[in-house]
């Protein structure tokens, strides 16, 4: 009889032990083990394709409802750590939702959530040194080209550009820098 009673007691502690282990050892893994594996960004394209494309897009530049995921920072965290719990938990209160919650997917493993972070770090642009000659990009925007007629920065910091409404539209600071500065030719299909 004692044995019996001891049996209940046993069982269910060591699934709350089994459980609590899983847990940890989930949460202790902060370091992405495929961090740098062209291979594995390669099946975190096909999970992030089947998972998460539907609102990040292909190349995971963003569509309707979710963000640029190759820029840096990320509004949740920039870790791979933190993305993995971005994509695992999901953030209460926006379009993202917790892995596997949706109808879309069929919902990822430990794993294949660790290949998706990995493919979004492979696709994401590496913060760098400017290419190009800013003096000249200046003489071109206050120049001859006429930006400033139209475009003014309001402030560097917020990286923002303000337009007038006749129809050139609003261009963000990177679309004038990276047109403007960066490169002293006009792009093909640039709006001037």
């Amino acid at each position: 009889m004692r044995v019996r009673a001891l049996q209940h007691c046993i069982a269910p502690l060591g699934l709350l032990l089994v459980m609590g282990v899983s847990a940890l050892s989930i949460a202790a893994q902060g370091k992405n083990p495929y961090a740098g594996d062209a291979k594995v960004a390669k099946l975190g394209e096909f999970e992030f394709r089947a998972n998460c494309a539907f609102c990040h897009g292909l190349g995971a530049h963003g569509g309707g409802r979710g963000p640029d995921l190759t820029r840096t920072p990320k509004k949740h965290g920039d870790a791979d750590a933190e993305i993995f719990n971005t994509i695992n938990n999901g953030v209460p209160g926006t379009a993202m939702p917790p892995n596997g919650a949706t109808q879309q997917g069929v919902g990822m493993t430990e794993e294949e959530i660790w290949q998706v972070v990995t493919y979004i770090r492979s696709v994401e642009k590496k913060p760098g040194t400017v290419v190009g000659d800013a003096k000249h990009g200046r003489e071109l925007f206050y120049g001859n080209s006429g930006c400033a007629t139209c475009h003014m920065f309001v402030r560097w910091k917020r990286r923002k550009a303000r337009t007038r409404s006749d129809g050139c539209g609003d261009f963000a600071f990177h679309g004038i820098f990276g047109g403007v500065v960066a490169k002293s030719e006009p792009q093909a299909g640039a709006r001037h």
